[in-house]
């Protein structure tokens, strides 16, 4: 999913000067999915309290692929920054699940390991997903769709997840 993510981004900002956007505003859409993120992150335990860790997962996994096809296909700039703000809150509801489903499910005395390779996994995508950008061409109307083919693809791998035992906390 975040191979999606990180290719969306730079990709949308490079399409939204090529409409002229001024600088200021590319930069605050770009800012408005942190933005997101930073909003909603105290909420992520509320909300997966009430929805269930399985759901919220893929109500996390999911929201990217609708925004992706407002990206893809929405005119408007005006429904892009709501997108993005949309794309962050499920970024940062799947950001604290997936930190800790993974410190959950490492073996006793392991968990700094298993953290550790995940984040390395994370940081590779900032790495990956640009190097992606570049060779399929940042102008070229199949980089959208193959960041939304990875989107989909993380979405997908959401039901690979194990079963998830009841949340000893909040």
């Amino acid at each position: 999913e975040l191979v999606g993510v990180f290719m969306l981004l730079p990709l949308n900002l490079l399409r939204l000067k090529d409409a002229g956007l001024d600088t200021a505003t590319a930069g605050l859409f770009a800012a408005t999915g942190y933005a997101g993120i930073f909003l909603f992150t105290p909420f992520a335990s509320t909300i997966t309290a009430r929805l269930g860790r399985k759901n919220a997962l893929w109500v996390s996994a999911l929201i990217p692929i609708a925004t992706g096809l407002v990206f893809a296909l929405s005119p408007w700039i005006a429904t892009w920054f709501v997108a993005q703000a949309i794309a962050g809150m499920a970024g940062g509801l799947r950001w604290v699940l997936a930190e800790a489903l993974v410190a959950e499910f490492s073996p006793p005395g392991k968990r700094g390991v298993y953290v550790g390779i995940f984040e390395t996994l994370v940081g590779m995508t900032f790495i990956v997903s640009p190097i992606l950008l570049a060779w399929i061409g940042p102008q070229s109307p199949v980089a959208l769709w193959v960041a939304l083919a990875a989107l989909v693809a993380g979405a997908a791998l959401t039901a690979y997840i194990p079963s998830l035992p009841p949340a000893h906390d909040h």
